[in-house]
């Protein structure tokens, strides 16, 4: 389930200033402008092409819908151009995005771009679809997330496993997850496994990385450090990111292998340069802290990984950069507040509470104690804290 948190409002701009983005930054209806918009940002309020878009499959324990958030390629939507049937364009996309719910907001952008009814194009696609594997597959895409129909989970679960049968490893692989969360069937994991180990075998590295990570952190299964290794390095030689981040863990802790910290710096270095926001934050942390984290100490290189991480939509580094620029040798408050408040915007308790305690206190931002007590209701009521614990935090955290 979502957060339902304060939204910060976003609006397309070319990227011409480095100010731009923290215009009107003290507006108390911050109005910020981004120069690289989500794709869900463009695709809110269009429910008139269509309802609006799921949540995801993936359940609120999965370690794998938390942070992932690559820059858009103008390569995909040239696929989206180039393909000539909705279950290529899918598989193509595959190869651009990690995410599912990434994959659905691209159609759905290049929909609303080419002006396409999500209706038509459900319509058109059923009208021709036959019994290969991956046009199944793709229609319980389609409904899943409710593209151009409602969200059916047993119609989806039903054409995804006729397309997994059939030997589709996206659709094992999809299936896999669909036992595992409840979606359309109830949970097996004795039937996720199976499909997931499917979809591992055939090659598929979302399904590997999945795998990896349950052996290693032993969720819905037990510990397994060696096929916690075996999954995660085919993964990560694959080009996988958050299993290059997760074997670099690996390598530091001596999980299933002997500790090596300068492999699992380069690990979090790969993972890092494609674009995983807390890969970028734990190099950013490697090279902070220096030697005895499998680098030399260069706190330059760490500042730009910190803000990279940040970009790409890291609450930890948000805060962090943040903290910064209202604490650091160079003060800039207004984008110290930006930064801030982007961070309790990811969902980060502890920046909802610095927020709380600089809109109170009129911290380089407008006061308002009702927009206040705004923030300290979130961390109240969607992180389980006891309103005594939180008021100690508010007393006592320091920015």
């Amino acid at each position: 389930m979502k957060l339902k948190l304060p939204r910060l409002v976003g609006v397309e701009t070319s990227k011409t200033s480095e100010d731009l983005r923290y215009v009107n930054a003290e507006i108390p209806c911050l109005l910020l402008i981004y120069d690289n918009p989500s794709v869900s940002d463009c695709l809110e309020n269009n429910n008139e092409f269509g309802p609006q878009q799921h949540d995801g499959i993936l359940g609120t324990n999965s370690f794998l819908q938390t942070d992932l958030i690559k820059p858009m390629q103008e390569t995909s939507f040239e696929i989206l151009h180039e393909s000539t049937t909705p279950h290529k364009i899918f598989y193509e996309l595959h190869n651009h995005f990690y995410e599912e719910q990434d994959i659905a907001n691209a159609i759905k952008k290049h929909l609303i771009q080419n002006e396409i009814k999500f209706r038509d194009f459900f319509d058109d696609f059923t009208h021709h679809q036959n019994e290969e594997p991956e046009t199944l597959n793709f229609l319980g895409f389609l409904l899943t997330y409710g593209i151009g129909c409602t969200i059916d989970e047993k119609n989806a679960l039903l054409q995804t496993k006729k397309a997994a049968d059939l030997g589709s490893s996206i659709a094992q692989s999809r299936l896999g997850i669909f036992y595992q969360n409840d979606f359309g069937v109830k949970s097996d994991y004795a039937q996720s496994f199976f499909y997931l180990e499917k979809a591992a075998n055939a090659g598929h590295v979302f399904a590997q990385t999945f795998l990896g990570t349950c052996y290693k952190t032993g969720v819905n299964t037990t510990r397994e450090p060696q096929l916690a290794i075996l999954w995660l390095q085919k993964a990560a030689k694959a080009g996988d990111p958050k299993a290059q981040h997760e074997l670099g863990l690996c390598y530091h802790h001596g999980f299933g292998i002997a500790r090596n910290d300068e492999i699992a710096f380069q690990w979090h270095l790969k993972a890092a340069e494609n674009h995983l926001p807390r890969a970028a934050y734990r190099v950013a942390y490697c090279y902070k802290l220096g030697i005895r984290f499998g680098t030399p100490k260069n706190l330059k290189l760490a500042d730009e990984w910190f803000q990279k991480s940040a970009d790409w939509g890291y609450s930890y580094a948000m805060r962090r950069v943040a903290r910064k620029f209202l604490k650091g040798d160079s003060p800039d408050k207004i984008k110290g507040i930006y930064w801030l408040k982007k961070s309790a915007e990811f969902g980060s308790g502890i920046s909802q509470i610095l927020l709380a305690k600089k809109l109170m206190a009129g911290e380089g931002i407008f006061k308002d104690n009702h927009e206040a007590l705004k923030w300290l209701q979130i961390p109240y009521d969607c992180n389980g804290i006891q309103r005594s614990t939180l008021f100690k935090l508010f007393r006592a955290r320091p920015l």
